[in-house]
C-alpha cells in the first residue's frame, strides 16, 4: 500500500490516562478541542499551547525510501521549528522540513540545515496545508496550499518509517487532516493535495452477524410524556455510560415512542433519549443502534463537513465478543454523501483485547459484494487499536463514493 496513515482532528491518543489506548503518542502540551477555527470542515483539531507539542504517527513496519505527509495547520504564531520530521522506523531522525520566526520554509537532516529559505510561505492565524516529500537520494520538497514552494537535491539516502508532526518546545496553533504516504507501492505514490480526513461511524447491523453482544437490548417499562425518559433495567447504564449511543426504540404502543434517538443521558434505571415528543406508555425495547458505535453524538456526514464528534470505544462496557473459529461480524456505516468529492483511501479502525492467556488471532474484515480484505492482527491482553488502510476497495478497484457507502466492516475470528 501506499497511503500508511490517516488521522482528523479527532482525539485518538496512545495515552488518555491509566489503561486507556490510543493511536497517536502525543508529546508535550497538546490537547484536543472541538472549537478550531472555521475552514476545515470540523469543529475538532488538535491544539498546542503553552510550550507547544508534537504529535507522532505509530512506526511502520518497515521502512520506505520515499514519504510524503500532509497536514493542515493554523499557527497563532511563527517559530522557528519543524513542522514535519520524517524518522526511520527504529526513531532515527531523517530529514525534517522546518519553519523560520518570518514564516519562511526550509529542510534539515538530523537537526542540520541543507537548503536555503523559502519566500514567506504560510500565515499566522490562517490555515495552511503543508505537504513534505523526501526520497533517498534524490529530493525534498514542501507543497504549501498545492503549491512547491521549495526543492532541494539530497545525494545522501534516507529510511522512512514513522513522521511527527510539531515540536515540543515552540510548535503553538491548530493542527488536523493528517497523511502519510510511501512513495513506492500501492495505488496513492504522489501528493494527495489538500484532504478532508472523516471519522464515519457504524449504524447498524452488515451482513453477518456471528459474534456475541455482551449487553442489550434493554426492556423498557415505562415512557415519560414529554422529557424522553425510558425507564427500565438499563445494565451497564449508570453514570451516563451510553450518552452518545443512539438507541432504536419499538414495540411501543404509542407510536411517537417509536424510533432512532439520541441517548443524551444513561442511569442503571433510565435511557434518557432526544424524543421531545415522547408519550406516556408503558412496555416496548430499546437496542442500541450499533454496539460498536462509539458514542457519536451526531452523525452527519455531507462532503468534508461532519458533526461527529463525541467519545471513543469505551472498553468493557458495550463490546462484541467470540471464540469460534471463522465467525464474523460486520456492520453498516454512515453514508458519506458527496457528490463532488473522491476517496483516496480508507482506514478502518478496530479497538481489540483477548480475555485468556492463549494466543488469540482475529482479522479485521472490509466487505464489498462478495469479496472480502482481511486484515489479521494477533491479540493482547489490553485494548490496543489496530489499522486496516486500504488504497482500493476489496476488489483492488480505486475507491469510489459508491463503493465505498456499499462496504461493511468488522472482524472476523481466527485463532
Amino acid at each position: 500500500m501506499a497511503v500508511q496513515f490517516l488521522m482528523s482532528g479527532g482525539n485518538f491518543f496512545f495515552s488518555q490516562g491509566i489503561n486507556v489506548a490510543g493511536i497517536w503518542a502525543a508529546v508535550g502540551q497538546v490537547i484536543n478541542t472541538n472549537s478550531a477555527p472555521l475552514g476545515r470542515g470540523s469543529p475538532y483539531a488538535f491544539i498546542t499551547t503553552g510550550a507547544g507539542g508534537q504529535l507522532v504517527c505509530p512506526a511502520f513496519s518497515t521502512n520506505y525510501s520515499g514519504m510524503i505527509a500532509g497536514f493542515a495547520y493554523y499557527p497563532t504564531s511563527y517559530h522557528n521549528t519543524a513542522l514535519i520530521s520524517f524518522y526511520s522506523n527504529a526513531a532515527a531522525a531523517q530529514y525534517e522540513l522546518r519553519s523560520t520566526v518570518s514564516g519562511q520554509l526550509y529542510f534539515t537532516k538530523n537537526g542540520v540545515t541543507i537548503s536555503g529559505n523559502s519566500t514567506v510561505a504560510y500565515y499566522t492565524n490562517a490555515w495552511s496545508y503543508f505537504e513534505f516529500k523526501s526520497v533517498s537520494g534524490s529530493l525534498c520538497e514542501v507543497r504549501v496550499n498545492g503549491g512547491v514552494v521549495l526543492t532541494q537535491s539530497i545525494a545522501t539516502g534516507g529510511s522512512y518509517g514513522a513522521v511527527a508532526y510539531g515540536t515540543v518546545g515552540s510548535v503553538q496553533g491548530y493542527m488536523t487532516d493528517f497523511y502519510v504516504l510511501d512513495t513506492a507501492t500501492g495505488v496513492n505514490m504522489n501528493y494527495l493535495g489538500d484532504v478532508s480526513v472523516q471519522e464515519i461511524y457504524p449504524i447498524g447491523a452488515g451482513v453477518n452477524s456471528q459474534w456475541t453482544a455482551n449487553v442489550g437490548p434493554f426492556s423498557i417499562t415505562s415512557v415519560a410524556a414529554g422529557t424522553g425518559v425510558y425507564t427500565g433495567t438499563i445494565t451497564g447504564g449508570a453514570s451516563n455510560a451510553y450518552q452518545g449511543y443512539y438507541f432504536v426504540t419499538s414495540t411501543f404502543a404509542q407510536s411517537a415512542n417509536n424510533g432512532t434517538f439520541l441517548c443524551t443521558a444513561s442511569t442503571a434505571l433510565a435511557l434518557t433519549l432526544a424524543n421531545a415528543s415522547s408519550q406516556t406508555d408503558t412496555t416496548g425495547s430499546a437496542a442500541f443502534q450499533s454496539i460498536v458505535q462509539p458514542g457519536i453524538y451526531g452523525g452527519t456526514v455531507a462532503g468534508s463537513n461532519t458533526t461527529n464528534v463525541g467519545t471513543r470505544p469505551n472498553q468493557d462496557v458495550t463490546y462484541i465478543s467470540d471464540a469460534t473459529s471463522g465467525h464474523i461480524s460486520d456492520f453498516a456505516h454512515q453514508t458519506f454523501a458527496s457528490t463532488n468529492s473522491s476517496i483516496a483511501a480508507i482506514t478502518h479502525v478496530t479497538y481489540a483485547r483477548k480475555d485468556d492467556v492463549g494466543t488469540r488471532e482475529i482479522a479485521q474484515a472490509v466487505l464489498l459484494g462478495g469479496t472480502t480484505a482481511l486484515n489479521n492482527v494477533f491479540l493482547s491482553n489490553s485494548y490496543v487499536y489496530y489499522l486496516q488502510v486500504m488504497d482500493g476497495d476489496p476488489n483492488s478497484n480505486p475507491w469510489t463514493i459508491i463503493n465505498y457507502n456499499s462496504t461493511t466492516s468488522g472482524a472476523k475470528e481466527i485463532t
